[in-house]
């Protein structure tokens, strides 16, 4: 989609406040005022480390996922074809884009 100057200009205005406004970054239990009252008490409400159950090592499904089988027609089909990082794009892209 493409914008006339105007039109981007009258719609990027539209998100500046009018003067004496102020952006309210924080309210409610994270407020700057208030965290040194809430914080405690929601902490004393949660429960201690040692009660807190911990999650199993691996999640059930990824035991029984097997990336080379097909979910649909169960064969070998599936090939791996690209393996992505983390973060940022695919280092084929990288070279590709140099």
């Amino acid at each position: 989609m493409t914008l006339e100057g105007m039109e981007f200009i009258r719609r990027f205005c539209m998100h500046i406040l009018p003067s004496k406004f102020v952006k309210i970054r924080h309210y409610g239990i994270l407020s700057a005022t208030s965290k040194k009252t809430t914080l405690p008490q929601i902490k004393s409400l949660l429960p201690e480390q040692s009660q807190i159950k911990k999650a199993p090592e691996e999640p059930r499904e990824l035991n029984e996922f097997k990336p080379g089988i097909c979910p649909y027609c169960k064969t070998e089909t599936m090939l791996t074809i690209e393996i992505f990082f983390k973060r940022g794009p695919p280092v084929s892209f990288l070279k590709n884009s140099a």
